[in-house]
């Protein structure tokens, strides 16, 4: 999971951030884009976190040479003096577009298009 930027957490940052992922046929991330108003800190924090992880693509949506795109959401929170950062469960009384596995093509795409790509930072 990500890990709530210091800075973010002093300044009283909070939000969902939802991450756009281009991933190839092994799983591995290739490229992150990210809403360009989301705060800067919350984006790398996310881009660092997920870069790292490797997905499981199913079998059926492999296509040689093309990459897959997903997205997922985080909801980062302040209770208290507590920072969290965890996948966004919208509840049962979500819109379709926030609620896990929706997919509308043409906005994906067209957010694809628009949003900011953003660079893991090297470790």
């Amino acid at each position: 999971m990500p890990v709530y930027p210091s800075p973010a957490l002093q300044r009283g940052i909070s939000g969902v951030v939802q991450v756009k992922i281009a991933i190839d046929d092994q799983g591995r991330v290739v490229k992150l884009k990210i809403h360009p108003r989301i705060d800067s800190t919350l984006k790398q924090a996310v881009a660092d976190a997920v870069s790292k992880w490797t997905f499981r693509i199913q079998p059926e949506v492999i296509v040689a040479g093309r990459n897959s795109l997903s997205r997922l959401t985080f909801r980062f929170s302040i209770n208290g003096s507590e920072p969290q950062v965890k996948l966004f469960n919208p509840g049962p009384d979500a819109k379709d577009r926030e609620r896990l596995g929706y997919w509308n093509g043409v906005t994906e795409i067209r957010e694809w298009n628009n949003w900011e790509e953003v660079q893991p930072k090297e470790n």
